[in-house]
């Protein structure tokens, strides 16, 4: 997730590494919310199209492995929405 949400920033490479965007996962944003006593109304999570399109089908293949071989997996989620309510 890391990686792939950075490398076609190659000009900006020594700032975009310093950067965080996969902290937690959704439903780890939506416990951090609970935790500060706010009821969570909305949560989902998406692959931005244009990183899918323009970049990660074109360099990256995504694969897990499994007991019989290596099988194709989908790319990650780039963008939580989270709401909470208090």
């Amino acid at each position: 997730m890391e990686f792939l949400t950075k490398y076609i920033y190659d000009v900006n490479w020594k700032y975009e590494v310093k950067e965080q965007f996969g902290v937690f996962t959704l439903a780890a944003w939506a416990d951090e919310l609970r935790k500060l006593g706010l009821k969570v109304i909305h949560k989902e999570s998406y692959t931005i199209p244009w990183l899918r399109v323009t970049h990660w089908e074109k360099d990256v293949k995504m694969e897990v492995k499994t007991p019989k071989g290596f099988r194709a997996t989908d790319y990650p989620h780039t963008t939580m929405i989270v709401v909470g309510e208090k």
